[in-house]
């Protein structure tokens, strides 16, 4: 939130997805900040894209319990069940109030040249880490 010069981050994957961790956020940013959801920026990173990320009948009945349509969210081809985690948390963002929405749309599992994806490689990988940080800002008296 530029205005409020704050700033979160959360890992959603398909459990923190259909728990709906991006909602949680903007609430947690709304009560601890005062945010508003029209000035929150927000970014959907690298993950496993929508015709890699299979799902079974489990997931569906999860999902079910989140969303009210699951035909955004749910892609059937050729008798498998694909789960698109980057409209999934689209959709939570946008109904949370937030407007600005970028998805980097890097599938992980097809770029494990330059990303780990626990999917593609069989729970052969490595691990991610995230840094996040403001710029200091400088106010109108010149203090920061």
């Amino acid at each position: 939130d530029p205005k409020k010069n704050v700033v979160g981050i959360a890992h959603a994957g398909r459990i923190g997805t259909l728990n709906r961790i991006a909602e949680d956020c903007i609430v947690r940013m709304k009560v601890e900040y005062g945010s508003e959801p029209g000035d929150i920026l927000a970014g959907i990173g690298p993950s496993i894209g929508p015709d890699h990320y299979e799902v079974k009948q489990d997931v569906l009945e999860q999902a079910e319990i989140c969303f009210d349509d699951l035909r955004e969210i749910l892609v059937h081809e050729n008798g498998k069940m694909f789960l698109n985690l980057w409209e999934a948390n689209r959709l939570i963002l946008a109904q949370s109030g937030v407007t600005k929405i970028e998805i980097a749309e890097i599938c992980t599992a097809c770029h494990t040249d330059e990303w780990f994806s626990h999917r593609a490689e069989n729970g052969l990988t490595g691990r991610f880490g995230a840094i996040l940080a403001l710029k200091e800002r400088e106010t109108d008296d010149g203090e920061h």
